[in-house]
């Protein structure tokens, strides 16, 4: 008999702190990554500090101001360069729905490469892995202009696979 109140009260509690952390995002436990089911979904433009990088919908891009060492993948580059060579050019880009992967293609030295179409607090974000084959899972993340979200660099950033 006592033990029917009892499961009564854990049962509450239990559902109470669901119900809480659902509507408070408690540690992210029920955030959804949206999925990129198609280009039109990552075609925009994406910023990191004063990189960009714009995906048109037309299977084109344009990239500004992109450290050589995220196209690269280099992960041996300080974590401080000071002063960073970057690329900016343009290409073509594609889409992996099923792996939520996408390839950028361009005819300019150190300007391609590819990453991952990814997520956090509900918003689209797009990556670089910057492992350079090593399995580091470090990245470069880039958001979308107009996001709230601060994009995260390679030692915040980590890939989701």
């Amino acid at each position: 008999m006592h033990l029917r109140p009892r499961r009564r009260f854990v049962t509450t509690a239990v559902l109470l702190a669901v119900t809480a952390c659902a509507l408070t995002g408690c540690a992210g436990l029920f955030d959804r990554y949206p999925n990129a089911q198609g280009p039109a979904d990552l075609a925009g433009t994406w910023t990191h500090a004063s990189s960009r990088l714009t995906l048109h919908g037309d299977g084109t891009f344009e990239m500004t101001d992109m450290p050589t060492w995220v196209t690269r993948g280099d992960t041996s580059a300080p974590v401080d360069p000071g002063t960073p060579a970057t690329v900016s050019c343009t290409g073509t880009w594609d889409l992996q729905v099923d792996v939520q992967n996408f390839h950028l293609s361009s005819p300019t030295p150190d300007c391609g490469g590819g990453g991952f179409a990814t997520g956090r607090q509900g918003e689209m974000t797009i990556a670089f892995g910057i492992d350079g084959g090593s399995g580091d899972p470090r990245c470069w993340e880039l958001v979308r202009v107009g996001s709230d979200l601060e994009p995260r660099g390679r030692e915040g950033c980590r890939q989701y696979h």
